[in-house]
């Protein structure tokens, strides 16, 4: 089975599907490395490992950080619910 490879800058494997889906641009390869194919560059015909460094998680937020959001937004109900009573009293 033939492989064609989406290529980015530097020959970065960005995607891969199967050779009759291929542009005309896309280099064929009867072979996939294993793991995270964008893990990889495709350099002369030949796999090359080059990962891109993973992101740090988000940090989690604090108890507090989380109770002042509820908090907040427990204020933003209570605010959204005046304004519709005072709209409903209007008409």
């Amino acid at each position: 089975m033939k492989y064609a490879l989406n290529i980015g800058e530097g020959g970065r494997i960005l995607s891969v599907t199967f050779a009759r889906f291929a542009m005309p641009w896309m280099p064929l390869s009867d072979t996939l490395p294993e793991g995270d194919i964008t893990d990889y560059r495709f350099i002369g015909a030949e796999y090359v490992y080059d990962p891109l460094p993973r992101p740090e998680p988000p940090e989690e937020p604090t108890i507090e950080e989380r109770l002042d959001e509820c908090e907040m937004t427990a204020d933003m109900a209570y605010i959204n619910s005046e304004l519709a009573l005072a709209m409903l009293e209007e008409f």
